[in-house]
């Protein structure tokens, strides 16, 4: 999984964010909320960055507490967990 970084060394036009990926070739392109040049969505590059890490960890805990007598809410977030897993891997 490539993970990106932002790229701080412009300002983009148009409120476009720029994520550049660790190869250094992979570029992703975040635009602004609700096509506001003035409002670039951080939030979302952020979280965009901060995806494999997250998929990482997640993956790990499920793992650490499927093998564990949990209660059946915690059972029930484990399977949400495992669906999110899927689904970010283009499975679901």
């Amino acid at each position: 999984m490539t993970r990106y970084t932002l790229d701080t060394s412009d300002t983009h036009k148009y409120g476009e964010i720029l994520l550049v990926g660790e190869n250094g070739e992979d570029y992703i392109t975040v635009g602004p909320k609700d096509g506001d040049e003035d409002k670039p969505n951080y939030e979302m590059a952020h979280l965009i960055a901060a995806a494999p890490d997250l998929y990482e960890a997640l993956k790990n805990l499920v793992g650490e507490l499927k093998d564990y007598n949990v209660s059946s809410s915690v059972l029930d977030a484990i399977e949400v967990s495992i669906a999110a897993l899927a689904k970010a891997r283009g499975e679901a």
